[in-house]
């Protein structure tokens, strides 16, 4: 029972550990937006700029925003294998309003 506790606590520990690395990423990735591309830029040269950090970035026509992947960050850890940081432009009458990342996990 007591190496059970270790084993679970050690566990814990680097879970912890690589959340942070994801997080820290997550940060890095929603300052270089706002860095980038700032609010008030238009949706075109959003999606210029966009292209250049991901080629597959797209105006997301149900929506109206633009959709990017940026990283995908191995953590090897239990529960999750890695995480996928993406990021949504919002715009809001063809000129970015604001972003949001989004952190999608591969987990068990």
């Amino acid at each position: 029972m007591k190496h059970l506790l270790t084993l679970v606590f050690m566990l814990a520990l680097v879970a912890c550990d690589n959340s942070t690395v994801v997080e820290k990423r997550a940060r890095y990735w929603k300052n270089e937006l706002e860095r980038t591309v700032p609010i008030g830029t238009s949706k075109e040269q959003a999606i210029k700029l966009l292209q250049a950090i991901d080629p597959e970035s797209a105006e997301d026509l149900s929506s109206g925003n633009i959709e990017s992947k940026f990283e995908t960050v191995e953590t090897n850890t239990v529960p999750c294998k890695s995480f996928v940081i993406t990021g949504t432009t919002k715009l809001t009458n063809s000129i970015v309003s604001g972003h949001t990342i989004v952190l999608t996990g591969s987990c068990l």
